[in-house]
């Protein structure tokens, strides 16, 4: 195998790991929540995991999302670093165009696999690479570069929205630690959904659709004043 290849010549231990994909939901996303597990079960604390998700890489992300509804608020696209469990993932190429990486492998007289499912334009994601991001590049040359600055200007809007639901979070704390269902009646529905999204973020769980989340939050807004209700999210319980 090329990575047991290469791992072999620069002495870098190296593992096979085999995955399980679910039979449900996306076959695209099943296979990067298996990976991302894999990866989990692995790691030790405090270790960091690198990535080499391109400039690319990005953009066809931002695209997908935009194009799939994506719950979190405006752009949304590969965090250049992120917790997974005890570890970090770090992605140091993100802002390098795929141009650039495969020049210098070039350069360097490197190898590489090219995966031949990539071709393929089946899948969403390939659809875009192959067809819809290189006719929008011949357009807009700049596009790589206009779409970066919507994602770093949309991080710094999501960080203030972040920031106002801690600021909800602990003025509707109660005696108990607990949220205050009354207090939480008076916040309006766009503060509430964002105080949801954000604690949900906080978990490490994924957003689920806004439907779900609206519900959740009638949920919780329409019980009793001295219960304790029990929401189900994205397979979570709250």
């Amino acid at each position: 195998m090329h990575c047991a290849d290469i791992c072999q010549q620069f002495q870098i231990p190296f593992a096979t790991i085999a995955v399980t994909v679910s039979a449900s939901g996306s076959s695209e996303t099943r296979a990067r929540e298996s990976r991302y597990q894999a990866f989990e079960n692995v790691l030790n604390r405090h270790d960091l995991l690198v990535l080499g998700h391109h400039l690319d890489d990005q953009l066809e992300t931002t695209f997908l999302n935009l194009l799939r509804g994506s719950e979190a608020p405006g752009l949304t696209g590969i965090p250049r670093s992120r917790r997974l469990g005890d570890s970090t993932v770090c992605r140091p190429l993100l802002g390098t165009a795929r141009a650039t990486i495969k020049s210098y492998a070039l350069e360097q007289n490197l190898s590489w696999i090219e995966d031949p499912s990539n071709a393929v334009d089946l899948a969403d994601r390939n659809f875009l690479r192959n067809r819809v991001l290189p006719l929008l590049a011949s357009r807009f040359p700049d596009i790589s570069s206009k779409v970066l600055t919507g994602l770093h200007r949309d991080v710094q809007a999501r960080q203030l929205l972040h920031q106002m639901a801690r600021q909800d979070l602990q003025s509707l704390q109660d005696d108990r630690s607990g949220i205050s269902l009354q207090a939480l009646k008076t916040l309006g529905e766009a503060r509430a959904m964002n105080l949801l999204r954000s604690q949900l973020s906080d978990k490490g769980v994924a957003l689920p659709s806004g439907k779900h989340l609206k519900q959740g939050l009638a949920d919780m807004q329409g019980a009793e004043p001295d219960k304790s209700p029990l929401i189900n999210l994205k397979g979570y319980q709250y």
